[in-house]
């Protein structure tokens, strides 16, 4: 079983740019895959803008024949003679029998009004009995709602308070509605009107006709082809549902305000149903206060929709597996185990065997590679002797530079000393002996570079212990005697960029504790730490004397304090100086790694600490 690729490795190469170059065809895929799905999803919405169509259409050609009728009945003889006061009310009323008759299933009847509502004639023969009105409602209500649309005859009577007589007397053109909000009543009507007009503009009347819903619905359902999963309801303006077409109450849509939600419905939109189901619903315009709610059952489109995607998401990604699979397996073949082969024989190089050339199985270009890798490894072994005679050449004359820098230095403090014992100024004594204390402390840095086979960095530890007692014996003082020398450093190496600095800066502030903290028969302490934290280090030097020397008792007025602060801000450091209980100096600074001379030389880092 080949081992999974590493990060970084070829076939980690290869696999990643098969997948790039796979991203673009995937990607393509992809938006193939997501954009049928959104297809899927909205064919729901389709389905119902379909169904909607076909019964609004339905319903538009029902309604244009029958504004077609009435207007041929308008135009009739018999119920223009009518109109124009000219009794012939029998004949009128035989004439709208016999158009019902024809049509018995469709329409319940058909009546004639004046132009002041008064019924002239109708298809039905059944007689109105005054007093037979219900308590609340005038006789022209009580003959509009019921016996007139079931075709009862009522001459003389008006009914130019009804909403269908005035809509078509003010709008003068065909509309449908309601004869009331009923919808459940049986037998219910469909009031169909439409204006008759003289030649000269004048409103002589209005034809009426009562179309038969239940007959509008059955055409609806057979011209409509409706599924198991479509559903249709008639919706008043109050939000009243009837149930056609198989329908029940359980899909309607599952809002807290049917009726809003019906009046603000412009498209199409998938919500849930009150029996938990997912519909598409519609709302198409049957007539004035009659609408028609059409439902179409989406859970099965959306869940194909859901099991299609996931199927192409599946093969991608599985076709993308295979072609990884193909290039894992004929990387390991052409590639990988050569390499091994070539690897090995490097390695056993390293180990200090001889280089030998992996077999004939290596590809033309690998064993062009292992010919060159053979060349050079015998090149590389003549110039690593050449570099190993040169590198121990040049620890050996660091070493010898060290040596006579530290000599020098060190003739360089004995002049002094012997120059400051002829002075008689002590002001003067005292420069000489400064500058003869900071010579030796550079002299015992070099001594320590040299000694300890490190040219380019120091341990500070044995140093600053060096360092202090000789700045003690410089003055005349025993450690432990009158002033106490506390040290603690970590066996912690710093670069010599920054050691020379601290060297200067803690023969400052020892010096001056030494000369100033502790007059005659006072004893004290002097403490140095050095501690690491992380990638600074902290240099705290501080004395419990009597605190800083007045200006006029330092050396030339505090050149030694300059010195201090021109060297921290060579080596990037901050310092901080306390004067509450004797002095305390607080070097904070991070840590360099060593560097040779060149790189020191470029960095410009040997600058004027006091500039």
């Amino acid at each position: 079983m080949n081992p999974m690729p590493r990060f970084g490795s070829l076939r980690a190469g290869l696999i990643a740019l098969l997948i790039i170059a796979a991203v673009p065809l995937i990607g393509m895929a992809g938006v193939i895959t997501w954009q049928n799905y959104r297809v899927a999803v909205d064919e729901p919405v389709q389905k119902t803008i379909l169904l909607v169509q076909a019964v609004s259409s339905r319903h538009d050609a029902t309604l244009e024949g029958t504004a077609l009728l009435l207007a041929a009945i308008s135009y009739s003889p018999l119920v223009q003679s009518v109109l124009t006061n000219q009794d012939n009310s029998k004949g009128c009323d035989t004439y709208l029998g016999k158009i019902a008759a024809e049509q018995p299933d469709r329409y319940t009847n058909f009546a004639v009004f004046d132009a002041q509502g008064d019924l002239r004639c109708s298809a039905s023969k059944l007689q109105y009995a005054s007093g037979n009105t219900q308590s609340g409602q005038t006789a022209s209500d009580e003959i509009a709602n019921n016996e007139l649309a079931n075709g009862g005859d009522q001459h003389g009577v008006s009914f130019a308070g009804m909403a269908w007589f005035q809509r078509a007397t003010k709008t003068r053109q065909f509309s449908a509605m309601p004869p009331d909000y009923t919808l459940y009543r049986q037998g219910a009507r469909l009031v169909a009107v439409s204006p008759i007009i003289a030649a000269d503009g004048q409103l002589l009347g209005v034809v009426y006709s009562a179309l038969r819903l239940d007959w509008l619905i059955s055409q609806t359902q057979a011209s409509t082809h409706l599924n198991s999963g479509d559903h249709l309801w008639l919706i008043n303006d109050a939000g009243t549902p009837m149930e056609v077409a198989r329908s029940t109450i359980q899909p309607l849509p599952a809002v807290p305000d049917l009726p809003r939600f019906i009046n603000h419905l412009r498209r199409p939109v998938l919500i849930a149903s009150t029996d938990g189901g997912v519909f598409c619903y519609a709302v198409t315009r049957m007539s004035d206060g009659l609408r028609v709610l059409v439902g179409h059952d989406a859970a099965a489109d959306l869940t194909l929709a859901r099991r299609r995607l996931a199927e192409r998401v599946v093969e991608l990604g599985l076709l993308l597996l295979l072609g990884i699979g193909a290039v894992v397996k004929g990387a390991n073949h052409v590639v990988r185990v050569p390499l091994m082969s070539l690897t090995n024989a490097v390695a056993r190089w390293r180990r200090g065997a001889d280089f030998e050339t992996p077999g004939p199985a290596l590809p033309s270009e690998l064993r062009e590679l292992a010919s060159a890798f053979l060349q050079a490894t015998a090149a590389l072994a003549a110039h690593e002797m050449q570099l190993r005679g040169a590198l121990s050449q040049q620890e050996v004359l660091m070493q010898e530079v060290h040596h006579r820098v530290k000599n020098n230095m060190q003739i360089v403090a004995s002049l002094l000393n012997l120059q400051a014992g002829r002075i008689r100024q002590p002001e003067a004594r005292a420069e000489f002996q400064s500058a003869r204390d900071r010579v030796r402390a550079l002299a015992t840095l070099h001594r320590h570079l040299y000694t300890q086979g490190e040219v380019h960095s120091i341990n500070m530890r044995s140093f600053l212990n060096e360092l202090c007692a000789q700045l003690f014996q410089a003055f005349g003082e025993t450690v432990g005697q009158r002033i106490r020398l506390e040290i603690e450093a970590p066996e912690l190496r710093i670069s010599s960029d920054q050691a020379v600095p601290l060297a200067l800066i803690v023969t400052e502030t020892v010096s001056n504790a030494i000369k100033y903290a502790f007059p005659p028969q006072r004893s004290g302490t002097v403490a140095v730490r050095l501690a690491q934290e992380g990638c600074r280090a902290k240099l705290v030097i501080e004395d419990n004397g009597v605190g800083p020397p007045a200006p006029e008792e330092t050396v030339a007025g505090g050149i030694g304090l300059q010195l201090i602060r021109g060297f921290c801000r060579q080596i990037g450091a901050r310092l901080t100086i306390e004067t509450t209980s004797g002095m305390r100096y607080v070097i904070d600074m991070p840590l360099e790694h060593s560097r040779s001379p060149a790189t020191r030389a470029e960095t410009g880092a040997e600058m004027d600490p006091v500039a």
